[in-house]
């Protein structure tokens, strides 16, 4: 999957390793479950990632974008 080119860029120095590398969520730290929720990219394009709880409401788990 190619990111999109309006995905937010993060400063991979303000995160922890686990964050970089994909295995805490980007928002909460939270390693378990793993985040899945792809919310940006480091700057070599490796994505990052937050946990159900923390990422777009129109992307958690249980919710729908059609609200009618």
């Amino acid at each position: 999957m190619v990111p999109p080119d309006d995905e937010p860029t993060f400063d991979p120095e303000s995160l922890t390793a686990a964050q970089r590398d994909g295995h805490g969520c980007v928002v909460c730290h939270k390693r378990w479950p793993r985040p899945r929720i792809r919310v940006g990219r480091l700057p070599d394009g490796a994505g990052v990632f937050a946990c159900d709880g923390c990422g777009p409401p129109s992307e958690r788990a249980g919710t729908t974008s059609d609200l009618s």
